[in-house]
């Protein structure tokens, strides 16, 4: 079989059932899993029973080691904060902490990055490629809001064909500024491009480079030396627990902040997050991965749960769709006592 990069870019969660959507390179998503991202989810998470934070910490991290074990994935780590405080550090083998290949969870750092620039008011955003980047033609009404929300209108991806030419030192992101766009109808569809084109953008907005404009967005994150040419849409690295405090801080307890597009069945995506209401509370989430058999396989996960909870976990390797329902599965039972 050809090397081929698989970006598992979505999972709908709420307890049970789990619904993945999967973006593969040589094949687009299927009707199927297109229907999936927009499916409802029954809201059938229990009510956490008491416990201390770190026994329900504990008990996650126990759970997602079992499953990594029984899932034959090395390389397995986990992260626990809540209300922006580390709670829990776990990992298969040897120490936690160290920096790892987030994937796609590095489209959150883009798009607060984004944001940022919106609140100093040196964006906008309604702003349109025409305007920041000089784009003629019919992209040039592309809004940077359609960008960061996947609604733009892109619909083939291009960069799954590109990624692993990039990862070989064959050019990088910006690339895709410059291949033009013919945007289609405006609706969600999960693209890279949106991303790569928000870190021309950037570049545009700032006078600097994409990693200097963004520096700090997620303190102690670098972009990852393997997947540096994927940087705005998947090239970040950082240990899970720094990941952790931060999704915990930015969506701990909150509803969507900045545009969101709207994928049916109350699901969102909005600043490089799914999200979803639960009563008066909001659950989000992101899963990424890059798998490129013989040269990259690394996949990661995050997870802002209820009452300020946050786990982020990764992996070498590239699990399945049935392997990760039952991940998202066990750390929702975990996380409910159950």
């Amino acid at each position: 079989m050809s090397a081929r990069t698989i970006a598992l870019v979505a999972a709908l969660t709420l307890a049970a059932p789990l619904l993945i959507a999967a973006q593969q390179t040589v094949a687009q998503q299927t009707g199927a899993q297109q229907a999936a991202v927009q499916q409802t989810a029954s809201p059938q998470a229990q009510t956490p029973q008491a416990q201390t934070p770190q026994e329900r910490a504990e008990r996650m991290a126990t759970a997602f080691l079992a499953w990594a074990e029984a899932a034959g994935v090395e390389g397995a780590e986990i992260a626990v904060a809540r209300n922006g405080d580390r709670v829990l550090s776990r990992a298969a083998e040897g120490v936690p902490g160290a920096p790892r290949v987030l994937g796609s969870l590095g489209k959150s750092v883009t798009a607060q990055c984004v944001a940022g620039l919106v609140e100093a008011r040196r964006l906008r955003w309604d702003t349109t490629l025409g305007q920041v980047l000089g784009w003629t033609g019919p992209g040039a009404e592309i809004t940077v809001a359609g960008l960061i929300t996947q609604s733009a209108g892109l619909r083939d991806d291009r960069t799954q064909q590109a990624m692993p030419l990039w990862f070989d030192g064959q050019g990088n992101w910006h690339a895709v500024a410059r291949w033009g766009v013919v945007p289609g109808e405006p609706g969600f569809r999960y693209n890279n491009e949106n991303y790569a084109i928000l870190g021309s953008v950037i570049e545009a907005v700032t006078g600097q480079t994409y990693a200097v404009a963004c520096d700090g967005v997620l303190p102690q994150a670098r972009l990852a030396p393997p997947v540096e040419p994927f940087a705005p849409m998947g090239g970040w690295q950082a240990s899970l627990g720094d990941y952790a405090v931060f999704q915990s801080l930015l969506w701990g307890n909150r509803p969507p902040e900045g545009p969101v597009a709207d994928l049916g069945g109350d699901v969102v995506y909005g600043l490089g997050m799914y999200g979803r209401p639960r009563g008066d509370a909001w659950i989000w989430w992101h899963l990424g991965a890059i798998c490129m058999p013989g040269r990259l396989e690394a996949t990661a996960y995050s997870l802002v749960m209820l009452d300020g909870w946050t786990v982020a976990v990764a992996m070498d390797g590239c699990p399945d769709y049935d392997q990760l329902s039952t991940l998202d599965r066990t750390l929702w039972e975990a996380f409910a006592n159950e």
